[in-house]
């Protein structure tokens, strides 16, 4: 169920609705606050909303759980270099 509710995120997210995207992600990190594959879609969400405070939260959350979780590291690397050129 948990990967379940993490994996409607693709479905909400092509249909730009977003916010119950972050309702079915927020819902399962409730049942299990390291699950990786959640945090780093909430934060691919974050980002498509450019709240990349957010995003990156997130992201170093799943990083703590799996320090080499590839799409994690990608995604952070990613946001960093986007907040460097924005200040």
């Amino acid at each position: 169920m948990k990967f379940t509710r993490a994996s409607r995120k693709e479905v909400f997210k092509v249909l730009n609705r977003y916010e119950e995207a972050l309702v079915n992600l927020d819902w399962a990190l409730r049942q299990d606050p390291e699950n990786v594959f959640a945090l780093g879609n909430r934060s691919e969400i974050y980002r498509s909303l450019k709240r990349f405070d957010e995003a990156l939260t997130g992201l170093d959350k799943a990083l703590e759980t799996e320090p080499d979780n590839p799409l994690a590291l990608k995604t952070s690397l990613v946001l960093h270099n986007k907040q460097s050129w924005q200040t």
